[in-house]
């Protein structure tokens, strides 16, 4: 399992209202988050604003695999840049215009 160490999920609602941050030693990832269970959906990325950016196209996605991810909660994670084991998005190669660093 993969220790999630920076998420921001729930408030606020849009993804766009969220203020990036900028940490030039950690990767950014589109995240789901469902009773406990966490899940990247998208990245790594350089910057936290590329993933603010494919929340709302990669929340489109989950719901359109399972009706239940209505009920998740959706928002952007990040783990330190030198991390052994960094994880791949599971929709990277659905989403258009996908930059990641890996």
């Amino acid at each position: 399992m993969i220790p999630v160490t920076h998420y921001t999920h729930g408030r606020p609602a849009s993804p766009l209202a969220q203020e990036p941050v900028i940490d030039p030693d950690r990767l950014f990832f589109v995240t789901v988050r469902d009773n406990g269970r966490n899940g990247f959906l998208a990245g790594p990325f350089e910057t936290h604003q590329e993933a603010l950016d494919l929340v709302r196209q990669a929340k489109s996605l989950a719901q359109a695999q399972d009706p239940w991810a209505a009920f998740y909660s959706f928002g952007t994670a990040s783990l330190p840049r030198d991390y052994p084991r960094m994880p791949t998005g599971i929709f990277n190669k659905l989403l258009e215009k996908v930059n990641t660093y890996a």
